[in-house]
């Protein structure tokens, strides 16, 4: 009896220390276009603030952040490795990562340096021999006939311990993967023909 209690306490405790890091490292819930059918690729929402603050109305929500993925390739002198790269915004919540980085740091999403920076896992670190401070060169996947290389700054390195997590995402500020991707603003305009007047009315 004492055997099985030891063994259902050791699995549980795994099972909730796997849920835990799972849900860290991403989220509960993710809110994504009905038209997306790669994994790695999440095609544009538009994002109304009027969404956010309905959903942080609801009993329970925490926290709500925006992010993009895109597949990227990393180069090096002398090797190239294919990444999810995930952009994410100035309202990304870093308390999971903050606790699972090994050297450095994570990065600021609005850094505005020419050399942005980059925040990836300990593993590729080790397999592309490069370390924190290095300028590496990652190759962000618009489609198969549009992939454009761009120089960032290796801030820092984590470790969770998930195979799936570790060997494939990297993070950089969402305001890259945007520029990247031509996402820009949104002009509606009203015109109202009885008054003759006209309006704008813009959305990011």
């Amino acid at each position: 009896m004492a055997v099985m209690i030891i063994t259902v306490g050791i699995s549980s405790g795994f099972q909730r220390e796997i849920r835990s890091k799972v849900v860290g490292a991403g989220s509960h819930i993710q809110v994504v276009s009905i038209g997306q059918n790669d994994p790695k690729e999440t095609p544009r929402v538009l994002i109304d603030p009027e969404l956010t603050t309905e959903l942080l109305a609801i009993p329970g929500v925490r926290h709500v952040q925006i992010h993009a993925t895109k597949p990227g390739i990393i180069e090096t002198a002398e090797e190239i490795e294919g990444v999810v790269v995930k952009g994410v915004g100035a309202d990304f919540d870093w308390a999971f990562w903050n606790a699972h980085i090994v050297e450095g740091t994570t990065i600021d999403p609005l850094d505005s340096a020419s050399t942005p920076g980059v925040l990836l896992s300990r593993y590729l670190a080790k397999r592309l021999a490069i370390g924190v401070s290095d300028t590496i060169t990652i190759y962000l996947v618009k489609g198969r006939e549009d992939i454009r290389p761009r120089k960032f700054a290796v801030k820092g390195l984590y470790e969770t311990g998930l195979e799936k997590i570790d060997h494939q995402l990297v993070f950089i500020g969402i305001g890259v993967m945007q520029r990247f991707a031509q996402w820009g603003l949104r002009a509606e305009i009203l015109v109202d023909v009885a008054h003759r007047t006209e309006r704008s009315r813009w959305k990011p």
